[in-house]
């Protein structure tokens, strides 16, 4: 169904797990600009593949959370939380 978004905990989730794929991209890209490409394109579809979703309902979900700034803003925040408690289960 168009316009349906995910709920916000896993938007969370995801937006985290998308944000690490991200800064391993940029920390490996003197591998090559094309390589680069499609490892995050893959990586990208195993997130969504990982929790159950597709490119779309991404792109939707992004789309609703980001059209109300204070609801983005508390994603953004959550989603920092999220990144931090997993650095903290890294560093144990």
């Amino acid at each position: 169904m168009a316009g349906e978004h995910m709920p916000f905990d896993t938007m969370v989730q995801v937006m985290a797990d998308i944000h690490v794929i991200e800064a391993k991209t940029n920390l490996g890209k003197s591998k090559g600009l094309e390589e680069g490409k499609q490892k995050l394109y893959n990586d990208y579809e195993q997130v969504f593949f990982n929790h159950g979703i597709t490119q779309k309902k991404f792109e939707d979900s992004y789309k609703f959370f980001s059209s109300d700034p204070p609801l983005f803003n508390t994603l953004f925040e959550k989603t920092i939380e999220e990144l931090n408690k997993r650095q903290a289960l890294i560093e144990k």
